[in-house]
Order: C-alpha cells, then structure tokens, then sequence
C-alpha cells in the first residue's frame, strides 16, 4: 500500500470518528442525529509566502514535504472559490490565523489530483492562512511549483421547498442549488431528483449551507425511459431546518433537473 493510500485510510478512519452521528439500516434510509464535525490538526510548521487578495492569482513552489502558507484577510461571512493549479498532486487546506485546526481541506475536487474548494463561508473576519502543499505536508516525491488562485463565490440565494413539491432547475456553477426544507422529529424525508440521459448530478442532505456535514447522499438509479433518478431517504430524529443540494462535478456542463421531495 502507498504511504497516500495509506494515509488516505487513516485519514478517513480519523474524520469519520470525528463526523455527524449516522446509522445505515438494511433498508438503506439514514438516521440522522447530531454531532460536531472538524478535521485533522495541520501536520507540520506552515512556511510564510506571503499575502493574498480577493480576485488576485499567486505563484509558488513547494520542495517535498514543505507547506506555503498565504494570508487572506477576509471580511465575516465573505464567500470565495480557492484553486490550485499545479503539474504534481497538491494539497490545499484553509486555517484561521489564531488556530491549527484546518477548517476546510481539499485534495482533487479540480480534477487530475488538483484542489478546488468551492464557494466556502468564511465565518469569522480576519487574517486566514491558505496552505498550499504537497499531501498533508508529509515527505512524498509530488511538489513544484503552483499557482493560488481565491475569488468571490457566485451562488444564488437558497430556495424554499415544501412536501409534495415538484421544481425543475438547472446545476449551471461549482456548488449547484440548494433548497430549504423545514422538517419535524418522526417525519420521514424522500428526495428525487430526475435528469434526462446519464449525467453526473447528485443531491445531498446538509445541516446548513455551506456546512461539510453530509446527513445524506443519493444512489443513482438504472435509467427508466431515458430518466435518470438520484434518490435518498431520511428518517428525521429532531425538528430541524435542512438543506437540500443538487450538485455536480466541478466544470461541468449545465444539467438541467427536476426535484421532488416528499415527507
């Protein structure tokens, strides 16, 4: 096994621990409880590079097992993209100045092992640090040079949705749509999402939006008359506000969808 591969499980087996409180029964709806979510403490010093804006794309170079660390001072609840563009796989991971605990951490949403965090919420105003770096900072051949890109998020405004609801949309940027679903302890929440021909598109159940805990994630279905259908199920433990994504891989191409939820 390769040290990624194996950090990787480790990794996995840490953040699981770490993650919301959910049990898969036989008939493969989920029960959703609470729980705090986090991530793995940074695993070596961080290097100073420098300092980045909004809009502003910098360049850099990581020798093996070195992290950059640039500082993005961000205004409360400020949105932004954060791309790495590299040759080698990158890591990228985003820490509150006063802090050692990565609060968001990426590794190949971009595609071909590059970062790409999508449309985060910066909760608090101040000086944050993006880390760029080889895996995790640990000793592995990949590094080079980089380029850092952060930019404001474009997203829309989260929509209402009510039981027995059908809409249509269309997944057409990184984070997709989300939609606001208010749900009471003992309910059972159904959710489908329909696409002509095959594509990629997913829907998710989250705490809120841009939160990292996922309640639930769908199954695509075989294809019934050229309709693909995502689905997921959800049996509610307490009287909450949720949010429903609709989402595909990055860069894709517009997908148009219909959503129904049921309770």
């Amino acid at each position: 096994m390769s040290l990624r591969a194996l950090t990787l499980r480790v990794a996995g087996l840490v953040v699981m621990a770490m993650a919301i409180y959910v049990f898969v029964n036989n008939d493969n709806v989920v029960r959703v409880g609470n729980a705090d979510g986090g991530f793995l403490p940074t695993q070596a010093a961080v290097g100073s590079a420098g300092e980045i804006r909004l809009g502003e794309a910098v360049s850099g170079t990581v020798r093996p097992g070195e992290r950059d660390g640039w500082i993005f001072r961000s205004e409360r609840g400020q949105r932004v993209n954060i791309r790495v563009r590299s040759e080698w796989d990158s890591y990228l991971e985003v820490i509150p100045a006063n802090g050692t605990q990565a609060v968001a951490v990426d590794a190949n949403s971009g595609g071909q092992y590059q970062p790409f965090i999508c449309n985060y919420r910066l909760g608090a105003a101040g000086a944050y640090q993006i880390v760029v770096s080889d895996f995790l900072g640990l000793p592995t051949p990949a590094a080079g040079d980089y380029e850092l890109l952060v930019e404001a998020a474009t997203h829309e405004d989260t929509r209402p949705i009510q039981a027995g609801e059908t809409v249509e949309g269309v997944v057409d940027s990184c984070d997709g749509d989300f939609y606001l679903v208010n749900v009471q302890a003992g309910e059972r929440l159904e959710v489908v999402v329909a696409v002509e021909g095959e594509s990629p598109l997913y829907a998710r159940l989250l705490n809120e939006r841009g939160s990292d805990d996922t309640l639930a994630f769908s199954t695509t279905n075989p294809a019934n008359e050229g309709i693909v259908t995502d689905t997921f199920s959800a049996e509610i433990l307490a009287d909450a506000a949720l949010i429903i994504q609709v989402g595909a891989p990055l860069d894709s191409d517009p997908i148009s969808y219909r959503l129904t939820v049921n309770q």
